[in-house]
């Protein structure tokens, strides 16, 4: 138990709290999102888009946009800043704030909706700001197994149910 709770302590102070929005981040990225499902022999695609534009030194655009045959689903939220650095908050306009952590080449974000267990990845590889690489994983409810004492801590796993992946590329701008 104390070599996982070391391990821990050693992850948790080794992390870049980077600041986020860097410019590279900013503009229009688009791509097509892959979606699988635990169980499915195909996977369904959908266009999608990412908009990330300055509205002021501490709150920024954050659009996200899917679209299928004639089904358009755009959801314009706010990524505000918050006083813990490299940390943000996607504002949905609804009451839900979702926090969205930037840690090396990414920004993170863990939450539960409905028994589902969602992890949501924006990951930008290298130092071009040519792409974006978007994840998210979504599992159940979750399940003990372990001992629970001193010599075999109690873990909580979850069933990845699906898996959703998009490589975005920048929009180039045109005038």
């Amino acid at each position: 138990m104390k070599q996982i709770l070391f391990l821990a302590f050693i992850f948790i102070s080794s992390v870049d709290w980077a600041q986020m929005p860097d410019s590279k981040w900013l503009g229009d990225w688009k791509g097509e999102l892959e979606i699988a499902s635990i169980g499915r022999s195909e996977s369904m695609t959908v266009q999608m888009g990412l908009s990330i534009h300055e509205i002021d030194d501490s709150t920024w655009q954050w659009k996200l946009s899917y679209t299928r045959d004639t089904i358009n689903d755009v959801r314009d939220y706010k990524l505000r800043s918050t006083d813990r650095p490299g940390v943000y908050v996607i504002d949905e306009g609804n009451s839900i704030e979702l926090y969205l952590s930037s840690v090396a080449d990414g920004l993170y974000s863990s939450f539960d909706v409905s028994g589902s267990d969602l992890m949501i990845y924006y990951e930008m590889p290298g130092d071009k700001g040519d792409r974006i690489i978007f994840r998210t994983l979504a599992s159940g409810r979750p399940q003990e197994t372990g001992a629970g004492d001193d010599e075999i801590p109690a873990i909580v796993t979850r069933i990845v149910g699906s898996v959703q992946h998009c490589v975005l590329t920048k929009e180039l701008d045109v005038k």
